[in-house]
């Protein structure tokens, strides 16, 4: 039996997209195929704010009038409570309700085809095989700033994660080729096709096909793709004519747009089942295409191409894919302002009478070749390995054969012990290890708001923090049993394994007025109690420093420490932080035009949310002391960044400080600066230190955390004391020097830290845990 879970951009419907075809087909090639396809989750509030009755998501429900797919075909709809702007969990709780919609049926293992990108969050949590199909570069249609940067984001992680990635479209195989890592497979290219059988004979004339000369259109008319002020102008055009302009498909338009489009005389008939559509391009006149022309319908490869072909009918069409490169002789190319008068001309020549069919489907792919070709690449995913480690074959071995389970708030990609957990979590994935999530939803904490304003964050901060700590851990003691072992990232106390990502004691001492800064603050106060409880006791089988001297500051803070304790580093990804190239230098270029810096200013970059501990202040005051040296700063909340502005104009700098405030990727930061500072006070680890190396910037840093064993005074960065005088002496050295150098050996230092590395230690470790756990009893 073969399982596989399908999260698709569309619904299952009767109006049937690539993923249905496919699917329906392979259902048919395969008998021991289930498949479960996932369609867009209901949101009530958004379905409210259009003025329409809202409903909630289906649930689990199975198909039984597919064809040759009885009894293994169900679909799958959530229901999304919240926006992403409110709800910034929305792709995780999406992922669980899968998880668990697939465990009801039976799915234990299936493979992932994804066409939505927000799938990469299942992709993570889920450690299921995916393939990621691409139908349209959604990057390059209009969206708001922040859904962009989320597309931009799981898009990147799919590349980087996903066994396979298929394209629908040459041009879309050729913009995406150079994002997937160079040791995975390549993009595949897998277009799309035509159902031959339905356009072998003349069918019937549809009832519902307006009288007279027809131009029709098939397909959904959605602004992305349509140009509506050329479609609005050759329906009338039509009219004047005494023919109809008739669209045939769903019309998710603005009311305003579908007016304008029946006052010009357009027949708007709705969709039609997918069988019923060749009767409607065989009995039409001509067949047209108003689209938009530009980078988002470059990138499709669209269906009603290959129909079209199939239809044997005279074609008009914009510039776009699929039409503009068919070679066809019955397609007709023409600019948007002349589409109406080169219709009417057309539909003048046009003779509506029929070949027999003789000239239908004339080499034109059909669908039963591609669903072969997909049940392939399928296969592939099922069988083999991903591409997405950044040293393939490092942990190849698959050196523990239970489940980790992965413990903290969060797990997704980017910065922090989220993206610490995620890194570890893919390649324990890439080398066959089982995987399981355990976050704060896992912990019954969903009900605890991610709020804006300074003081709802601290509440919630602080309601997070005492529930995963003590809900979260009471449950994952639990389940530490069995081929499980529970690795805990942060805060719950349970879990076999604890990775201790920093000693909170240790920080407020570096800080100076300990009792102060305790008694100011009472998630402090918790957090020194929970730590010494923690430490003291048994609750973990072992503990991971993350660097030899974090164990030494653990031991000092914590004399009675109880659990052994293992040295393991945290990780980099080797591809995403690396020098420019030849291929980034105009992305360089265009990202420090942006902070209206000169090829020739040298560029510090800072990156850290605690400011005043990370050293921020003695990088501001050094900076009047080093001339033609700017500053970066990434991170920090609104009210970190007024106040460090502040202080940046005191000392007459402010021209020379660029505060970007908190962002979602900071790799284009590290390709666009030339140097890294970070004088902090305490580190566990800095894991920007390795991003920073791994990216070619020498680094200045302070003798805490990892820095010490990173950092080769003079070769790839300099130590400080945590000085103004001493940073002023690493900047000035390290500015006025010529950069290749430092670049080499920056880079060289981050590649020894590859996360592949990095998750074959913890495989192990797990591996050690399991058998002491045994033996104890």
């Amino acid at each position: 039996m073969s399982d596989l879970v399908v999260i698709s951009l569309e619904k299952w419907d009767h109006v049937w997209r690539r993923n249905q075809h496919l699917i329906s087909r392979m259902l048919r090639l395969d008998p021991t195929l289930r498949v479960m396809f996932v369609e867009p989750s209901a949101d009530p509030l958004h379905t409210v704010s259009r003025r329409q009755r809202p409903r909630l998501g289906a649930g689990l429900s199975r198909l039984d009038d597919v064809v040759g797919a009885e009894g293994r075909l169900w679909t799958f709809q959530a229901t999304k409570w919240l926006p992403r702007s409110v709800d910034a969990r929305a792709d995780e709780r999406l992922a669980g309700a899968v998880m668990r919609a697939a465990r009801r049926i039976g799915f234990r293992s299936p493979a992932l085809w994804v066409n939505d990108p927000s799938a990469a969050a299942l992709m993570l949590r889920s450690g299921w095989p995916a393939l990621y199909d691409m139908t349209d570069d959604w990057v390059e249609a209009e969206r708001p700033e922040r859904e962009h940067e989320r597309l931009i984001a799981a898009e990147r992680t799919l590349f980087d994660r996903a066994r396979e990635v298929v394209a629908c479209s040459p041009a879309l195989q050729q913009r995406k080729a150079a994002q997937r890592p160079a040791q995975a497979s390549p993009v595949r290219l897998l277009g799309n096709a035509v159902d031959l059988s339905a356009y072998a004979a003349h069918p019937a004339r549809p009832a519902d096909l307006p009288p007279g000369p027809v131009a029709l259109y098939a397909g959904t008319v959605h602004l992305d793709r349509i140009d509506l002020e050329a479609t609005v102008a050759t329906a009338a055009a039509l009219r004047a004519a005494g023919a109809t302009l008739t669209i045939v498909g769903p019309a998710p338009l603005p009311d305003a747009a579908v007016a304008r489009l029946r006052d010009a005389g357009a027949a708007l008939l709705g969709s039609r089942p997918h069988d019923a559509i060749p009767a409607y391009l065989c009995n039409a006149e001509l067949l047209v295409v108003p689209h938009v022309v530009d980078d988002f319908t470059q990138s499709l490869d669209p269906i009603k191409a290959y129909e079209y072909r199939a239809a044997a009918r005279p074609v008009l069409s914009t510039a776009v894919a699929g039409f503009a490169d068919s070679g066809d002789p019955r397609v007709r190319i023409v600019a948007a302002h002349e589409f109406a008068a080169t219709a009417v001309a057309l539909l003048t020549q046009t003779s509506t009478g029929d070949d027999g069919g003789a000239s239908r489907g004339a080499r034109v792919p059909d669908w039963e070749d591609r669903a072969q070709e997909m049940a392939a690449i399928v296969e592939r995913v099922r069988a083999g390995r991903p591409g997405g480690s950044a040293a393939a074959g490092v942990v190849a071995a698959a050196p523990f054969d239970g489940v980790i389970v992965q413990a903290a708030p969060r797990i997704e990609p980017g910065a922090g012990v989220a993206g610490v957990a995620a890194a570890l979590e893919a390649e324990f994935v890439a080398a066959g290890i089982r995987t399981e999530r355990f976050t704060l939803d896992e912990a019954h904490g969903g009900w605890i708001p991610r709020p804006t304003g300074d003081l709802p964050k601290r509440l919630a901060l602080i309601a997070e923090v005492v529930w995963f700590s003590l809900v979260g851990g009471a449950l994952l003691r639990r389940r530490s049993a069995g081929d499980a072992v529970v690795v805990t990232h942060n805060d719950a106390l349970g879990g076999d394994v604890y990775v201790n990502h920093g000693v909170l004691k240790a920080a407020l001492q570096a800080r100076g007025r300990f009792a102060a800064r305790v008694a100011r603050n009472p998630l402090h106060v918790f957090v020194l109690a929970r730590d010494a409880w923690r430490y003291r006791s048994r609750t973990h089988r072992a503990i991971v420093a993350l660097t030899p001297g974090e164990e030494r500051t653990l031991r000092a803070a914590y004399p009675r420490l109880a659990p052994p304790v293992t040295v393991i580093s945290n990780g980099v990804d080797t591809r995403r932080f690396a020098p420019p190239t030849e291929e980034t230098a105009e992305l360089r270029a265009a990202q420090r035009a942006d902070w209206q810096r000169s090829p020739d200013d040298r560029v510090v970059l800072f990156v850290g949310h605690e400011y005043d501990r990370k050293g921020l202040p003695l990088l501001i005051a050094a900076l009047p002391r080093v001339p033609g040296c700017v500053v970066v700063v990434v991170g920090g909340s609104p009210e970190m960044v007024r106040a460090a502005e502040r202080d940046a104009q005191s000392l007459g700098v402010a021209d020379r400080v660029s505060f970007i405030g908190q962002v979602r990727d900071p790799v284009p930061y590290f390709r666009a600066a030339d140097v890294f500072c970070l004088p902090s006070a305490y580190e566990a680890n800095a894991l920007v230190v390795l991003e920073a190396l791994a990216s070619g910037l020498p680094v200045v840093a302070t003798r805490v955390g990892f820095a010490p064993e990173l950092i080769d005074d003079g070769v790839n960065g300099f130590l400080v004391d945590r000085t103004v005088d001493d940073v002023v002496r690493a900047l000035t050295a390290v500015t006025a020097a010529e950069l290749a150098p430092w670049r080499r050996a920056a880079r060289a230092t981050g590649e020894r830290y590859a996360w592949s590395v990095v998750a074959r230690r913890y495989a192990d470790l797990a591996a050690e845990v399991r058998a002491s756990r045994a033996v104890r009893r």
